[in-house]
């Protein structure tokens, strides 16, 4: 007998030792024709002095038993790749099995009516067992409670995210109204405490809050919005009693529509000095004041537990009341409330909005829940009964009925199935009711301890009543076919008999050595059985090789084996063993040491759970000859039968395109997506991280050398930087390539800081002496700027690392290219804005969303508007004033745009305005320092060629101006006709000689040297000297900033020729409402005026 000792590893290698494991076994009866041509015969017949036993019952071989104990229970020390052959019964032949005739026959006919009739017996009974008792109706019931679970989870998620995310979101109305406040208590003197009904002050008060109520009404898309100040009332004691206390409140009964001049807004509750001015109608409930009772818990809740509370934030206040009414009202509805705080955290009065009852109700239809059903909206309150809830609203005339607002509903604490519970009725049908938690609360506010639900309720019946249908149809339909079942197997049975009875004494005198012919029986399966023998006589042995044919045609890696241990024979194919790695053996190999070769193999078993796809065996890893197998092993009877194929492009592209997918092929450094993923992964680690450093590196001149030695030069260039970060992985950094040029390593794990820094200063030493090689022999020399924060010292959250790097990185590219920063708080407090509004820059930019107010300039001999000057207006939230735009334009390199924009918008606006006389000019403001292109230039002067004689061109000193740029804007000025203005002289850079070399027509006098000139005797020098300097000049001096009767008459007296300022009119998007009363007051102003 040939043996297999000691087997040479595939490729030579000499593999780790690991546990064995058995390869996946499907338990299939599927038979395999194996080709003996394709097969090499091992053994055919058991060993001399081996025998077979039939296998007992109770010890056939479980595989997947055996895979499961063997892969997660405890291991034998060499488990077996295939089960121990069968011990099959005795045989007196050897090889040969016999089976022992059975003495008593009967016929086909009887046997197979016979058991037809019993198989339909027990296939009825047991399938109305299987529809009564098996589950069926079970699972039709627990079909009909997930749906009803899905919808309630639905609707009630969609109820939470609305409370949560819509209707309770008043910060920014918060915001809004407590500046409000703060700064009418600061102008006025007062305090919170002087807000009380009778105080004139108080209306004026409301009056402003009636737009931040308003916005709120639209914004959150809810049926009331409200503000209630306390005033002088106290919010705890005996003494409590009803009171009135004043307040705004707007309703808008449906807010899923919006009408164009606001007339579904009514005015609830204010003064009516306050609402007069508005465009919003008052209700026919409409009332001047707030009625408040004790028992108020809108108003009272959210305040008292703000006094009690050290928390700062109103939100954590916010208060859900229960359902009531406003007093002379008849709208039901729940509120949200929370306080207002003053600075020192002592509330003053609620804000809040409100839902009404029948708003809520058309959000929960109880038509999509099915027949007799309800939507509930419930709260349980501490100290209610476990399992019991406060009834708020309901939709269904099932909760109209039998649960009113108010009603206590209570149900069992034990669950039928997931949150649908059996609701308590001493009386009536039963209910189920699907119970849906609403977290209106975060878990550390005050009125965490209140759980609103939103409970669907439905009858049991309605419930159950398409499995109950079911389960009597079934039955009813089991009987029926069981009667005929067995009517009709008695005449199948002897009508197929006949055919088979003649068939089989036709085979019985058939010749085994001449082909087979049978007479045709006209029955078509029967007929189709015996063409199926006749042809499988005839192609046996062709259809033996056709496997193997089909293999070696189409190149497939593929190797199949068979092993049946009750016989001790194994066939496999030719190239099993040269696909393994391993020589083929001289002598023919037992099943036994077929088996035993096969479990030498587990050691390359890949460490997996079992699975449908078999093991897969990892051969010669990092050598030449590494591949990847996986065999797939079913179960023929006591036969395995097997096959390997050859995995290994498959393996290797999957690892190829996972590589691809974390790691940028440029640089082989990790991607933008792999290296969050691993931050993330360190982060809730962050104790072990010790001392690190984020760094941001933004390569310089990459487009310069794209563009002057090519793409190919370029890619050195990122690549080299590439390397230089990838060393340091061994001071457990993570090196990435986040884009084009841009580039993050984050050291970290360092003991102290000044190890940390010995790593950053190589990083920069090695940074400054790095090159790439050009073409001709050419250096090159790489340089970046960089961005460094430090941790922990600048921030423990490594995103927020990351944010701080890279405003460190832009804050060093726009000081000195190739510098490294390191992040400094108070630079990032002061100019973060510059970095995170570029986009915003870029949408003001790119939709024009910049407006222009205008503030008149009179004349002080004839009172009249003598010209407008044209301020800009930013529309947008984060760019608050021109002054920010203009920084960040300027960083950007934007000025351009800004320039351009402002002339044609400006002068479009104004042009455009209604009744504008023909004799005022318009004053735009022009960046000095700023130069547009030629064809901007000329697009700009034909736009405005019809009114060039009317505008001066405004010149700001707030930066250093260029003279060669004042050259020329003055020589463009000249040549279309424009005038020239010299702006806020004696603020910025501008002295007399910047005066003298500009020649302006307009000297416009900043409003610092205007601010207090009444009573300060210095700057009414400054000013008479200016004025006879300008008029020795030929120019016209303008005041600006005259915010006050004394400082208008003290200008005109020192000689001053034009003023503008808030005293006269504020900027506005329209022109001066009242041009009469300015001019009033400019004369009124004279030194020779009356009085």
């Amino acid at each position: 007998m040939a043996r297999w000792p000691n087997p040479p590893e595939p490729g030579g290698q000499n593999p780790t030792s690991k546990a064995p494991k058995p390869a996946d076994v499907d338990i299939s009866r599927r038979p395999l024709t194996l080709a003996p041509q394709v097969f090499v015969h091992i053994a055919k017949c058991p060993l001399p002095g081996e025998e077979f036993f039939d296998e007992p019952p109770a010890t056939r071989y479980n595989v997947s038993k055996f895979l499961t104990d063997w892969r997660y229970g405890p291991r034998p020390r060499n488990p077996p790749i295939f089960p121990a052959a069968p011990t099959p019964a005795r045989s007196h032949c050897k090889g040969v099995l016999t089976v022992e005739q059975k003495k008593k026959s009967h016929s086909l006919t009887r046997k197979l009516a016979a058991l037809l009739s019993v198989a339909l017996v027990i296939q009825c009974v047991l399938f109305s067992l299987f529809i009564s008792f098996g589950g069926i109706t079970g699972q039709l019931r627990q079909s009909a409670m997930s749906i009803l679970t899905e919808r309630t989870q639905n609707r009630g998620h969609y109820l939470q995210n609305e409370m949560v995310q819509r209707w309770s979101n008043l910060n920014s109305t918060q915001y809004a109204i407590k500046k409000l406040v703060s700064n009418f208590l600061n102008q006025n003197g007062m305090t919170t405490e002087e807000l009380t009904p009778d105080n004139p002050k108080t209306a004026q008060l409301l009056g402003q809050t009636v737009d931040p109520l308003v916005a709120l009404l639209r914004r959150n898309s809810v049926t009331g919005a409200f503000v209630v100040f306390r005033g002088d009332c106290p919010l705890e004691g005996d003494n409590l009693r009803d009171t009135q206390h004043p307040g705004m409140y707007f309703r808008d009964r449906d807010p899923t529509t919006t009408s164009s001049d606001s007339s579904d807004i009514l005015t609830e509750r204010g003064p009516i000095d306050a609402i007069w001015e508005t465009q919003y109608p008052l209700d026919v409930n409409w009332y001047p004041h707030f009625l408040v009772s004790p028992f108020t818990d809108a108003y009272y809740v959210p305040q008292v537990e703000a006094l009690h509370s050290d928390a700062s934030s109103a939100a954590d206040f916010g208060y859900w009341s229960q359902p009531f009414m406003l007093s002379g009202d008849d709208t039901q509805m729940i509120t949200y409330t929370e306080p207002l705080l003053d600075s020192s955290g002592q509330p003053y009065g609620v804000l809040g909005i409100e839902l009404s009852l029948e708003y809520l109700q058309s959000l929960m239809p109880s038509d999509e829940l099915g027949d007799n059903a309800s939507y509930l909206l419930a709260v349980s309150y501490p100290g209610d009964p476990e399992g019991s809830y406060r009834v708020q609203t309901s939709t269904g005339a099932l909760a109209r009925q039998r649960f009113p607002s108010g009603t206590l509903c209570t149900f069992d604490s034990q669950a039928v199935q997931g949150n649908i519970y059996p609701l308590q009725s001493d009386d009536g049908p039963e209910y189920y009711g699907s119970i849906y938690s609403l977290q209106l609360y975060g878990s550390a506010t005050s009125f965490s301890q209140q759980q609103w639900v939103l409970i669907a309720l439905m009858e049991k019946d309605t419930l159950f009543s398409f499995s109950n249908s079911v389960q009597r149809g079934v039955l009813g339909l089991s009987l029926a076919l069981l009667a005929l079942g067995i009517l009709f197997s008695v005449i199948a049975g002897s009508s197929f008999a006949a055919p088979i009875r003649r068939l089989s004494k036709q085979v019985k005198g058939l010749d085994p050595t001449a082909p087979v012919a049978l007479t045709p029986t006209r029955t078509v399966e029967i007929d189709e059985l015996c063409a199926a023998i006749e042809s499988l006589s005839r192609n046996v042995a062709d259809s033996a090789s056709r496997l193997s044919q089909i293999i070696e045609i189409a190149q497939i890696p593929l190797a199949a084996f068979h092993l049946d241990p009750q016989m001790n024979t194994a066939y496999c194919t030719k190239n099993l063993f040269p696909l393994l790695g391993y020589p083929t053996p001289e002598e023919p190999l037992s099943a036994k040491q077929f088996q035993d070769f096969f479990a030498s193999l587990d050691r390359w078993a890949e460490d997996a759970p079992p699975d449908s796809n078999g093991v897969l065996y990892h051969l010669s890893p990092g050598t030449s000859n590494e591949k990847w197998l996986r065999c797939k092993t079913a179960r023929s009877g006591v036969c395995t039968l097997g096959v390997f194929l050859d995995e290994t492009h498959t393996i290797q592209e999957k690892r190829r395109i996972e590589y691809e997918r974390d790691y940028d092929i440029l640089t082989n450094l990790l991607n933008r997506r792999s290296f969050h993923a691993r931050l993330n992964q360190l982060g809730s680690a962050s104790k072990a991280l010790g001392y690190g450093a984020m760094i941001m590196m933004d390569l310089d001149d990459l487009k310069h050398v794209n563009d002057n030695y090519g793409h190919d030069a370029g890619d050195e260039y990122i690549r080299r930087a590439g390397q230089l970060l990838r060393p340091y992985h061994e001071h457990q950094g993570i090196a990435a390539r986040i884009s084009g040029d841009e580039f993050y390593l984050f050291l970290y794990g360092f003991q102290d800081p000044d190890s940390l820094e010995r790593i950053i200063a190589e990083l920069k030493n090695q940074l400054s002496r790095a090159y790439i090689q050009l073409p001709g022999s050419q250096r090159y020399r790489l340089r970046a700027s960089m961005g460094i924060a430090h941790y922990p010292q600048d921030s423990s959250d490594l995103p927020t690392l990351v944010r701080y790097a890279d405003f460190a990185m832009y804050e060093a590219k726009h000081a000195v290219k190739g510098s490294a920063r390191n992040f400094d708080s108070s630079t990032y407090q002061r100019d973060s804005y510059l970095l995170y509004n570029k986009e915003e820059l870029n949408r003001v930019l790119e939709e024009k969303a910049i407006d222009y107010a205008f503030q008149p300039i009179v004349d002080c001999q004839t009172g009249r508007i003598f010209a407008y000057e044209a301020l800009m207006r930013p529309r947008s939230e984060t760019l608050h004033s021109p002054a920010e735009l203009l920084r960040i334009a300027k960083a950007q390199s934007k000025l351009s745009q800004v320039e351009e924009l402002t002339w044609r918008n400006a002068a479009a606006s104004f042009f455009a305005q209604e009744g504008l006389d023909e004799a005022v000019n318009l004053f735009i403001n022009s960046v000095p320092n700023q130069r547009l292109d030629e064809a901007t230039r000329n697009s700009i002067l034909q736009f405005l060629a019809q009114h060039t004689q009317r505008i001066v061109m405004e010149l700001t000193e707030s930066d250093e101006m260029a003279e060669e740029l004042i050259a020329e804007k003055r020589r463009v000025a000249d040549e279309c006709g424009m005038r020239i203005a010299l702006d806020d002289f004696g603020a910025g850079y501008s002295t007399d000689s910047v005066l003298l070399s500009t020649q302006p027509h307009y000297v416009k006098l900043d409003m610092s040297i205007v601010r207090g000139i009444d009573q300060d005797c210095k700057k009414q020098v400054l000013l008479r000297n200016l004025s006879q300097l300008c008029r020795s000049m030929g120019s016209k001096l303008v005041a600006e900033g005259i915010e006050t009767p004394a400082e208008l008459r003290t200008v005109i007296a020192l000689g001053a020729d034009y003023v503008q300022g808030y005293y006269l009119a504020r900027p506005a998007f329209h022109l001066a409402d009242d041009p009469e009363d300015i001019r009033q007051r400019v004369l009124q102003a004279h030194p020779d005026a009356p009085g």
